[in-house]
Formats: structure tokens, C-alpha cells, sequence
């Protein structure tokens, strides 16, 4: 892990996020009856525990943790216990109900603030109703009734050893998995045909609901403390250029150089990934694999605090690290049938691991 000498002269900032990839203790269930034998759990944890090594982080957030007391058992096994604190829903060793956020600071980093929100903001209402006149609006009547997220939302305070504080939202969006019908809808053979389709729209409402609710709250962080950075991240479950994505962020204009005439956006978040784009030819990072498909769906957006032209600019972006090699062999070892190929499954998160690395430099 990153250490400074002296809590005043943090130089370079990383940070980072992973999807544990139902992280969760031997013997206890998760979705569907699932749950880990000792072997893939011991297996399972020595990855993670590698993973966290490798990525070397200040401050980093995780998905799909089961139990905080998994958490702890990669912190000891990758030898970091006296070097990081971890801020999790539940007190070790309870064990969820359902997955949940995490978070992960060094001794250069104090929580200073901490919580878990699960409804959405008041402000949230995402309803249209049908105009009195009648007209083409008519056909955009709606109401969608969703008025929590799935997983909770983790808000954080970062006291960043002398410079100024970071506001961290870690969030893990409804997935695209289809939802399921209830079974008075599938019961009847018309629905049961299109049960796929619909469960996906389903699915899709759902997280383009939790991704409004969420670009409300961090809209609502950046108007009340203009001067405090914002980092949101996690597994978003859409791509960069997502309609999801895009409301997240609120689509600030990049500028290409210092003196461009785009507009600054103070309430607009810059994605990671785009800034690596910009400096690179070629786009390698993926960060998720499924029937082949390479997508980015885990993202680190941040607040005009950390971009580089703008006149608010605390940090500049120096690189985006993606740790996505094991994905790779997930997929050799995805029609094996032999017991080790299971078990690397079972030990490799289906996510890519990212950092962002930045430099302390202020606009002058």
C-alpha cells in the first residue's frame, strides 16, 4: 500500500474498485443455494488477497461482499492488517442476507464520515403524467415505481492527510440479468414466451432509475460543497457510453487543452476511462467478460477537483491502471469440465480490478 512518511505530503493519490464476485464464507448460502466449499474459499481469498497487493491502493471500493469477515481475511491474508482499515454494513462476523459495498482505506487516510443509504433522494420522481391538452405528450405517460436501490449506496467522507477532503459514492447498479416475472405473470403461456425480454426491460428500468437517483445525490454533494472533490465508483453494469452512465456523470465536455473555450462543468463528473482514452491509441481496458463479449461496465468517475483544466483542479489524472489479465483465463477455463478449471472459476472475480492514479497539483 501507498505510504507517506509525513500524513502532509501525500504526493500521488490511488484509488481504485473491484467486484469481489460473490465474496461470501464457506458453507453459508448465497443466490440460488449457492455457497463456497473451504477449498474455493481459502483458493478464492489468496486471489483477492494478490489482487489487493497488486493494485496497491490509498482508498478502494468493493462489490459483492457477503460478510465483513471476508474482507478481513484478504486484508490479513495479503499481509496488510496493520496498514488498512475496512468500513463495511455489518460488524464481523455477521453474515448478509444479500451482497453489499465496501470500503478500504490506508493509514493516510482517515473515514471521517461513513453511511449506507438505500432509498432514493426526496427529489427522485419519475413520473410523467398525461398533459391536459391532450397531444403527442399523451404517449409518454408513465410511472415508474421504484423508490430504493438494490444494493446500498456507500457515502464516505476521506480526510486526505492535509489535502482537501473527498466525497467517495461506491455503488453497485442492478445488473443486466433479466428479472423475474412473478409467477402469476409466467403462468400464463403468452407472457412465459417473452418472459426474457421483458425481465431485461425490467432490469433496465430499474438500474436507469438507480443511476437518476444516484446523479441526484452526488449533484446535490457537489452544489452544497463546491470546493470538495467527488469520486463515484463501482460496478455500474452499463458501458461508458451508456445511457446510465451518462446520467451519472451529467456528460461534461472535455476540454483538449488548457485554454479550450468549452464551458466548465462544476457539477459534472469526468470519467477515468475516457481521460486514459485521450492519452491512449487503442482502447484495452475492459473490465468484464460474459459470452465473449469484452465491456467496461466498472467505472470511476470523478468531479472537476481531479481534471486537468479545470480552474478548480486540485490533482491531475496520470493514468488509469486495469487489472484484467485473469479475465482472460476465466475464459479459456469457461467450457472445461475438469475440477481445476471449476475452481478457477470460482477464485477469479468476473471483474476487472481499477485504479486511477493521480498527481497533487493545484491550478495555480
Amino acid at each position: 500500500m501507498p505510504k507517506a512518511s509525513d500524513r502532509t505530503k501525500i504526493r500521488q493519490l490511488r484509488f481504485g474498485t473491484l467486484n469481489l464476485q460473490n465474496l461470501q464464507l464457506p458453507g453459508e448460502p448465497m443466490y440460488h443455494g449457492n455457497a463456497l466449499t473451504k477449498k474455493e474459499y481459502e483458493a478464492k481469498v489468496r486471489w483477492l488477497a494478490d489482487m489487493v497487493r497488486r493494485m496497491d491502493v490509498h482508498f478502494m471500493t468493493f462489490q459483492e461482499l457477503w460478510s465483513p469477515q471476508c474482507l478481513l481475511d484478504v486484508i490479513d491474508e495479503a499481509g496488510l492488517s496493520d496498514e488498512l482499515r475496512i468500513a463495511t454494513e455489518l460488524k464481523p462476523p455477521a453474515v448478509g442476507k444479500a451482497i453489499s459495498v465496501a470500503l478500504v482505506a490506508n493509514d493516510d487516510i482517515r473515514i471521517t464520515r461513513k453511511k449506507w443509504l438505500r432509498d432514493f433522494p426526496k427529489e427522485v420522481q419519475l413520473k410523467k403524467r398525461k398533459p391536459k391538452g391532450g397531444g403527442n405528450e399523451i404517449d409518454y405517460e408513465m410511472s415508474v415505481n421504484i423508490k430504493r436501490f438494490s444494493r446500498s449506496v456507500l457515502v464516505a467522507k476521506l480526510d486526505l492527510a492535509g489535502r482537501p477532503p473527498v466525497h467517495v459514492y461506491g455503488a453497485h447498479l442492478k445488473s443486466k440479468l433479466p428479472i423475474r416475472l412473478d409467477a402469476e405473470e409466467t403462468r400464463r403461456a403468452t407472457v412465459k414466451r417473452h418472459s426474457e425480454a421483458l425481465g431485461s426491460a425490467l432490469a433496465t428500468i430499474r438500474r436507469t432509475a438507480e443511476a437518476a437517483a444516484l446523479r441526484t445525490m452526488i449533484r446535490n454533494q457537489l452544489l452544497k460543497d463546491e470546493d470538495e472533490a467527488v469520486v463515484a465508483m463501482g460496478d455500474l453494469n452499463d458501458t461508458t457510453y451508456s445511457t446510465t452512465t451518462a446520467i451519472i456523470s451529467g456528460q461534461p465536455k472535455f476540454r483538449l487543452f488548457a485554454k479550450a473555450g468549452t464551458r466548465e462543468n462544476t457539477t459534472g463528473l469526468y470519467s477515468v476511462g475516457l481521460m486514459q482514452d485521450l492519452a491512449s491509441f487503442r482502447d484495452t481496458a475492459y473490465t468484464y467478460v460474459h459470452n465473449g463479449e469484452r465491456e467496461s461496465l466498472d467505472h470511476i468517475l470523478v468531479s472537476q477537483h481531479l481534471y486537468d483544466y479545470s480552474r478548480r483542479r486540485s490533482w491531475s489524472f496520470r493514468r488509469m491502471e486495469v487489472y484484467n489479465d485473469h479475465l482472460d483465463e476465466r475464459l479459456r477455463n469457461e467450457n472445461r469440465t475438469s475440477a481445476a478449471a471449476a475452481l478457477k472459476r470460482k477464485m477469479l472475480s468476473d471483474h476487472a480490478g481499477i485504479v486511477a492514479v493521480f498527481d497533487y497539483n493545484p491550478a495555480k
